[in-house]
């Protein structure tokens, strides 16, 4: 009976998620919540370019609507986004390039 117990101790150990594997998955969703966020607000609508944004939009730039000067920090953000985008990208593993082919 001891056995036993220690036999299905040891499995729930060995299954058990670790401190670091929580903390890896946590921050990884962490990234991956802040890479959306900034690409949504980067790619949001810009409603007919009635209100300047106070970040950096593509559609004003793009369509050269934006009304005042590029800042440094717009650049700074703009270079974080994509750095963020190619690591996000880096960490697909085949599996996730398989479905998001599908969705795409």
């Amino acid at each position: 009976s001891t056995r036993v117990r220690s036999s299905a101790a040891s499995d729930v150990y060995k299954r058990q998620v670790h401190e670091d594997d929580i903390k890896v998955w946590f921050f990884s969703n962490l990234t991956r919540e802040n890479l959306f966020c900034a690409l949504a607000v980067l790619y949001a609508n810009g409603n007919d370019f009635k209100e300047q944004p106070a970040v950096m939009n593509r559609n004003f730039v793009d369509h050269g609507m934006l009304h005042r000067k590029v800042r440094r920090m717009d650049c700074i953000q703009l270079f974080l986004a994509y750095y963020n985008f190619l690591t996000f990208e880096n960490r697909l593993t085949a599996e996730d390039r398989k479905e998001l082919k599908g969705i795409v």
